[in-house]
């Protein structure tokens, strides 16, 4: 076999140990063999990705934990439930206006609810069908062409009285706040593609329908087109329902839109209304002509004072002579005072029995006044005539003769003594003023009754 010198030719060299010149033998293995550039990169590119990694899982971490803030608006409430299950004690499970705070999903989850007040209205449950055709037109042109109820097309109400009727309805409800449990484990469906709003609108008109089927059947036709369609009872009556199934509902506001007698009869009924209405627009006119025809007479006492003398009339009917004077001592003092009792009301009596009154009070006077004048005249005459029994019969017929020829209003005609017959008219002139004369009088004695 031929001995190989060269090492690098060697495939298995073994190590030899050799001497560097500073006192001891060592090996080669001493010294670790050189990095790979490749692996060095490799390395460092995991540690990078790892870096990476940490800082995206974090960051995932948080923004998964932020997703769990919500905000509530003021029209709104809110209720968090993990695993289907409401989160908190009752009483704090409610979330009002803001943010809010909760596990993420699928942890937790938030349903919100309007609690703003809802309007449903009920307009064809009791109301005959309309058309398309018949859309916009009156109750008048329709009731032209009426057919007779359909009960599977037309919806009516039944009255107290027997009869048919129809009525439309305006309800506003709203959610309340302490309640929203019960709504959400009652009414609210979990259903992704369920209309809650609609669900509450339905459940509220049928609980409204209802309450509007007990109340019209305890009334009257005619109270209910009049108006007094009984509301309370049917809004009484609809929160009952609402409240035995537990739905956390409240009906605010409940009124009939429209009341209307059916088709059929509606031309006669509005006659028969219409009748109504005059007769009462009659009487109302009567009561005030009354009231304005005693109120000239009486002014503001005409009733106690027509009153008081009914029953003086009553009591003369009836013979009670008793009661009579008792009564026309009361009317003849209220008169004289012109003042009713305190007892009848204590008012002032006025009007044309006041004016009378006043009248009589002074024609009474005057006539007193003219009747003692008179007699003091007289008691002097007689005085003087006693003195000079023929002295005062010519003074007199003098100042007779004085007053007629000096008074205006008498035309005077000269005729000699002897038998002899004058026909003449009368003078125009005069008769003129003294017929202006008059009417100034009258017009000067109405001023002075008016001042008065």
């Amino acid at each position: 076999m031929t001995q190989v010198d060269d090492p690098k030719l060697d495939p298995s060299p073994s190590p030899e140990p050799h001497d560097h010149g500073h006192g001891h033998d060592h090996s080669h293995d001493d010294h670790a063999p050189p990095v790979d550039p490749a692996q060095q990169s490799l390395a460092d590119a995991l540690q990078v990705s790892f870096k990476i990694l940490t800082f995206l899982m974090v960051l995932i971490i948080l923004v998964y934990l932020g997703s769990g803030w919500f905000k509530v608006d003021a029209q709104n409430r809110a209720v968090k439930l993990r695993f289907g299950q409401i989160v908190g004690e009752p009483g704090q499970q409610v979330y009002g206006e803001g943010w809010h705070w909760g596990l993420p999903y699928p942890i937790e989850q938030v349903i919100t609810v309007q609690v703003a007040p809802q309007t449903v209205n009920i307009n064809q449950a009791f109301w005959y069908e309309v058309t398309e055709a018949d859309a916009g037109k009156s109750a008048s042109e329709l009731a032209g062409r009426a057919r007779p109820l359909n009960p599977e097309k037309d919806g009516s109400l039944l009255t107290g009285d027997a009869s048919v009727v129809h009525a439309r309805y305006r309800i506003t409800y709203v959610i309340r706040d302490n309640d929203l449990v019960d709504y959400l484990e009652n009414v609210y469906s979990a259903n992704p593609n369920a209309d809650n709003a609609e669900i509450t609108r339905q459940l509220v008109a049928a609980a409204a329908e209802r309450g509007i089927i007990h109340a019209v059947a305890q009334i009257e036709a005619d109270e209910f087109i009049g108006g007094r369609t009984n509301q309370t009872t049917a809004q009484l009556r609809a929160q009952e329902v609402l409240d035995e199934l537990n739905t956390g509902i409240q009906i605010l506001t409940f009124s009939a839109t429209n009341t209307q007698m059916p088709l059929p009869v509606f031309e006669a009924y509005l006659a028969v209304s219409n009748a109504e209405s005059e007769k009462a627009q009659l009487i109302e006119a009567a009561r005030q002509e009354h009231a304005r025809i005693l109120g000239e007479t009486a002014g503001q006492a005409y009733d106690s004072l027509y009153q008081l003398v009914r029953d003086y009339e009553l009591a003369r009917a009836r013979e009670d002579d008793e009661a009579a004077a008792a009564l026309q001592t009361r009317l003849t003092l209220a008169l004289a005072n012109l003042k009713m009792p305190d007892d009848l009301g204590g008012q002032r009596i006025g009007g044309k029995v006041a004016e009378a009154i006043n009248q009589a009070n002074s024609f009474r006077a005057e006539t007193v006044q003219a009747i003692r004048r008179a007699a003091e005249n007289f008691s002097q005459l007689l005085t003087e005539y006693r003195r000079n029994p023929r002295i005062l019969p010519a003074r007199l017929w003098e100042q007779a003769r004085i007053d007629v020829f000096s008074n205006p209003d008498i035309e005077i005609l000269y005729v000699p003594t002897s038998q002899l017959e004058i026909i003449t008219n009368r003078d125009p002139t005069v008769a003129r003023e003294r017929e202006t004369r008059r009417l100034e009088a009258e017009q000067e004695a109405a001023r002075e009754r008016g001042q008065n």
